[in-house]
């Protein structure tokens, strides 16, 4: 069995992978029309690989350390989503910023400022039963998207635990959803 490597190292790791991320994200998140259009154009390309590959790292992280690394990001918790592929039927994880409502986990399917839905939203909509893993515990779960009302008084406690959200909704034509991670029966 291989030895886990030190949590102190791997945090190092993180902050500087985090450090570049952030550079890049302001761009992303800028509200400049010429910023805006430099980062869709031509930075975009560069900026969506380079969150690939931090989301990588961080799914690698959280896995390797029962999420003592990676736990928090952007001020948000991170629970890992496991979803199977609504046509290969393969299993895939997501790091996730989430929030906590009652017994249940509360999710949105932002994709940064695509105009389109997160993969792992599609594959929920095919298959609605998940896993969630919070640190060492793995939970399963049943998918639900909230109603308008409800995104409606949830969607503040969004933007509050990670301002960026607030951006990608005014960047994206459509309304990105929330979704709740109900709990089943063990």
């Amino acid at each position: 069995m291989s030895e886990l490597p030190d949590p102190r190292r791997c945090r190092r790791t993180l902050s500087t992978l985090v450090a570049g991320s952030v550079r890049a994200l302001s761009y992303v998140t800028s509200t400049e029309p010429m910023v805006i259009s430099i980062t869709r154009n031509i930075a975009w390309p560069r900026i969506n690989a380079l969150i690939r590959g931090f989301s990588a790292v961080h799914l690698a992280l959280y896995k390797v350390s029962d999420g003592m690394v990676s736990g928090r990001f952007a001020g948000m918790k991170i629970l890992l989503l496991t979803t199977k592929g609504r046509k290969s039927q393969r299993e895939y994880s997501k790091p996730l910023g989430y929030l906590a409502d009652g017994d249940s986990f509360l999710v949105a399917a932002s994709d940064v400022e695509y105009d389109r839905n997160p993969d792992w939203l599609l594959n929920l909509r095919s298959n609605s039963e998940a896993e969630v893993r919070v640190r060492r515990r793995t939970i399963r779960v049943k998918a639900e998207e909230v109603n308008e009302d409800e995104r409606a008084r949830l969607w503040p406690a969004f933007v509050q635990h990670c301002p960026p959200y607030a951006t990608y909704q005014r960047r994206t034509s459509r309304i990105i959803p929330i979704i709740r991670l109900r709990r089943l029966a063990p």
